[in-house]
């Protein structure tokens, strides 16, 4: 699997959209996710996670819902995409959740991109997951 991009708001720390660009590296072939205490490195990873298994890593695993940042108000959503490409094809996946009266409505979707026109393989939670795994070789 090699990451192209990861898109993510009201997730982790993070209210406002956050966007990684990792074409910008390829000129290197190999890049380090690096930095301070604090800086974010475990929130990319987790995007990451959550955008293709529905849930973060780590020690204290949690849904969207749990990694939705705390300083959002109830109407922002949350957002986590992830483009990459695996075994020739370029996937998205996108995991989205916002709260409608008291509950928090997730929208879970995978897609492959072929020449940038998204073919939908699933929006169904469980088959999303199932086709991470499987990319993945989980």
């Amino acid at each position: 699997m090699r990451p192209v991009s990861i898109r993510f708001k009201g997730f982790g720390p993070y209210v406002a959209e956050q966007f990684i660009d990792f074409t910008l590296f390829e000129k290197s072939g190999l890049f380090l996710i690096c930095g301070e205490t604090g800086a974010g490195k475990t929130t990319i990873l987790d995007a990451m996670c959550v955008a293709l298994f529905g849930r973060s890593s780590g020690s204290k695993p949690g849904d969207l819902d749990k990694m939705r940042c705390k300083l959002c108000a109830k109407e922002d959503e949350t957002l986590v995409e992830f483009i990459f490409d695996a075994d020739g094809r370029r996937y998205k996946f996108l995991r989205r959740g916002i709260y409608k009266t008291k509950n928090f409505n997730e929208d879970h979707k995978c897609y492959e991109l072929k020449e940038d026109v998204e073919v939908l393989i699933s929006e169904k939670k469980s088959q999303v997951n199932q086709k991470a795994e499987e990319l993945m070789g989980l």
